[in-house]
């Protein structure tokens, strides 16, 4: 699995999405509880446009994982995109708890101020 997560990670980087989709779903196969491969599945499925899946995605990791923030951000936006104003508000909060000091801890708190005003 973890070949395979690193050549889905290559290919993402190369914008070959659905090459790299491939691979995330092998190394999701040989390990299910391979969080990373479920994120990096979750992005490609989103850029593919398959938002039902990489919601899927997206909550999958953190089933197995409640606290990673990646995962929170990611499917915070996604929500967002979708207009799902009140569930990704949960998301962005969240995220701003596990991870205050991240490079987008401002896009969360703008997100949260656009929110409430």
């Amino acid at each position: 699995p973890d070949i395979d997560f690193q050549l889905g990670e290559l290919l993402y980087r190369a914008g070959e999405l659905i090459a790299a989709r491939e691979r995330f779903y092998s190394a999701i196969e040989a390990d299910p509880e391979f969080v990373e491969a479920r994120m990096g599945l979750g992005c490609v499925l989103q850029e593919t446009l398959q938002v039902d899946l990489a919601l899927a995605a997206f909550r999958g990791a953190l089933e197995l994982h409640e606290d990673y923030s990646e995962a929170h951000y990611q499917l915070a936006c996604l929500l967002d995109e979708l207009g799902q104003r009140v569930e990704a508000e949960v998301h962005w909060t969240r995220f701003l708890e596990l991870a205050p000091e991240s490079p987008w801890a401002q896009q969360a708190r703008d997100r949260l101020t656009d929110d409430l005003g």
